[in-house]
């Protein structure tokens, strides 16, 4: 066993708003994923947190949030007598459907649309954080909402947060047999790690071993999307990704992604989002 879980506080109900101790040992801890939304404060540790191919270091008063059914896990350096981390998961609609619609809620709501992809702030706005976090723990009855709506206010407004992933928790992709899962997920894993810089077809078909016809064919038949529009997808949701964390300029972007020129950028994020980025970033904020 590597990971002890305490409750410190929990609702009267079963959509209510959970909150929980986990100690970590050095060993790493299976992916784990709720259905809920889960906010985690780093208490004690440092170690590594396993998020898709990816990995990100963490340490004491830094904040993570995970949309609902994100794999992760968590890692700890050798130190002895383990990590701890706590954490508060909720049902995104335990208040009711309509409540996030509220124009007041608009930017609550956009900060709950990103955590689909992971989310992380900054150890240097985690005392505030915690400072909430402990009226939480401490609260009872409707305090507790008031309180975790306080706190998601601030994730939301927060500048030191990162976006962890490229997607939400979900491919873009749809494999129509199921005997090439394999070869197509070489080909994304490919372009997942390469899409910053210029992609040739004759680079990606060689590594399935075909030829350049042969592999258009065959990617389109088996995903529905020519690579090249799959790329473009890639790319575009890097640059909402960088959009949403909101530290570049639309030039910094465009180059980030994997475009060549600003018309290139604006072009394809209009034809894949059905907005430009300009619209893409006051809708968001």
């Amino acid at each position: 066993m590597n990971a002890n879980h305490t409750t410190l506080a929990k609702s009267n109900t079963k959509n209510g708003i959970v909150l929980h101790k986990m100690t970590i040992f050095p060993t790493s801890t299976r992916f784990r994923c709720r259905k809920e939304i889960e906010l985690v404060i780093i208490k004690k540790g440092t170690g590594n947190l396993y998020l898709e191919n990816n990995s990100f270091s963490f340490a004491p008063g830094e904040v993570f949030v995970f949309g609902p059914m994100l794999p992760h896990r968590w890692s700890l350096n050798g130190e002895y007598g383990g990590g701890e981390i706590e954490y508060i998961y909720f049902n995104r609609d335990f208040w009711g459907k309509k409540f996030l619609c509220l124009p007041e809620n608009k930017v609550i709501k956009t900060f709950l649309d990103l955590s689909e992809k992971g989310i992380k702030i900054a150890e240097n706005e985690g005392v505030l954080l915690s400072e909430i976090w402990t009226k939480i723990l401490l609260a009872e009855g409707s305090m507790r909402v008031v309180y975790l709506m306080e706190m998601l206010s601030c994730l939301a407004y927060s500048h030191g947060k990162s976006i962890l992933t490229l997607h939400k928790n979900k491919k873009n992709y749809y494999v129509r047999n199921k005997k090439n899962q394999n070869k197509i997920e070489k080909i994304t894993s490919f372009s997942e790690k390469n899409f910053y810089r210029k992609i040739q077809l004759t680079e990606v078909s060689r590594i399935l071993g075909m030829n350049q016809n042969y592999f258009c064919k065959f990617f389109k038949t088996e995903t529905g999307k020519t690579y090249f529009q799959y790329l473009s997808e890639i790319r575009v949701s890097y640059s909402c990704k960088l959009l949403d964390e909101g530290k570049d300029n639309f030039k910094q972007i465009c180059f980030k992604s994997g475009f060549n020129n600003l018309t290139s950028f604006y072009k394809t994020f209009k034809k894949v989002k059905g907005k430009t980025p300009k619209n893409y970033q006051n809708d968001r904020s």
